[in-house]
């Protein structure tokens, strides 16, 4: 197998994975994509060039956020301690008191009007939806 399918990013430029193949070979980036489409082989090698260039950035990244970003730590952070390290957020919603949300007691206490016209809405809006 030729030498730019087993190592599309041989130009040692993490991040550039297709433009590396665009310059090398030649083509534009639709030939490229359409020779993925057509060929397992090129795909597969493509993709693990792919990932490769993405672990050289992942190596930039945490060499750069060791030495002087702590942006660039905190995300690192988040993405491989999720469960620590995430931003959190929790919304709980509750009735009255603190316990359940009730839905029955809404209809219970509606009139037999307001009852028929919630029905008449429900019912043009299902009429509404596709079959």
């Amino acid at each position: 197998m030729p030498d730019y399918v087993t190592s599309p990013n041989g130009a040692g430029r993490p991040g550039f994975v297709t433009r590396d193949l665009e310059y090398r070979l030649g083509i534009d980036r639709d030939t490229v994509y359409k020779r993925a489409g057509r060929d397992p082989q090129f795909t597969a090698a493509w993709a693990q060039a792919r990932e490769d260039a993405i672990d050289g950035l992942e190596a930039e990244a945490r060499r750069r956020a060791l030495s002087t970003s702590d942006t660039l730590l905190m995300f690192l952070l988040r993405a491989n301690r999720p469960a620590k390290y995430r931003d959190n957020a929790r919304l709980e919603l509750t009735g009255e008191g603190g316990g359940p949300i009730v839905t029955a007691q809404v209809l219970a206490d509606m009139g037999d009007r307001d009852k028929a016209a919630l029905r008449r809405a429900i019912d043009e809006v299902l009429a509404e939806e596709p079959a």
